[in-house]
């Protein structure tokens, strides 16, 4: 889905880029170096598409010491608060379109435990144990399923190219609801992070 950004993202976004076209530039292997270059103007054409490539990217320089470690950090900072950002925004857009309120959504999250807006319809005396769906469970289940498949790390993007019927909020809440079974554990942060079942073993230990 396309988004106009406001300044603020965009000029962030210019920012990265420069730093990238400055980093890029002292890289011995061209099909890198090159890489890195159409990266970066890909991340002030089409920002929100361009952050997971660039990341990979920039942690692929940094594995074969092309990027020197210290500025690799610096970019996956940077990076790191420019996916907030326009996570932050695509948020706030979709709360503002009246017309794009799911309601199994509304339900899913009300089901998982996320707080209830003071003005929502079901605030007052509903029950504070109210039963999970079992459509709920079955979805939180395939979820898992498919995490263990990937031992090495499951990122946000398998999950929405597998469940591509699911919206990606509501994976979310699922992934809050299985972190807080301790059923699965997050490594990384932000664009970067992935996701792995946690073994018998290790929930008997816990």
């Amino acid at each position: 889905m396309s988004h106009s950004f406001p300044k603020h993202i965009l000029d962030k976004a210019h920012d990265i880029s420069f730093a990238v076209f400055r980093v890029a530039a002292i890289v011995k292997n061209m099909k890198l170096r090159m890489a890195l270059e159409d990266a970066a103007v890909e991340l002030v054409s089409d920002t929100a598409a361009a952050v997971d490539k660039l990341g990979a990217l920039i942690k692929l320089g940094a594995s074969v010491t092309e990027i020197r470690p210290v500025n690799a950090e610096v970019l996956y900072r940077e990076l790191d608060k420019l996916s907030s950002a326009i996570q932050s925004v695509i948020h706030e857009s979709a709360i503002g379109n009246d017309e794009e309120v799911d309601l199994e959504e509304v339900f899913a999250e009300l089901a998982c435990g996320e707080p209830v807006e003071p003005n929502s319809a079901t605030s007052g005396n509903e029950e504070k144990n109210e039963e999970i769906s079992p459509h709920i469970v079955n979805r939180q289940s395939a979820i898992l399923e498919f995490i263990r498949q990937l031992p090495n790390g499951c990122r946000m993007r398998d999950l929405t190219g597998r469940f591509p019927e699911v919206s990606e909020r509501t994976i979310r809440n699922d992934l809050q609801a299985l972190l807080g079974e301790r059923l699965i554990e997050r490594a990384g942060k932000g664009p970067f992070s992935s996701f792995r079942a946690v073994t018998k073993q290790e929930i008997i230990a816990l």
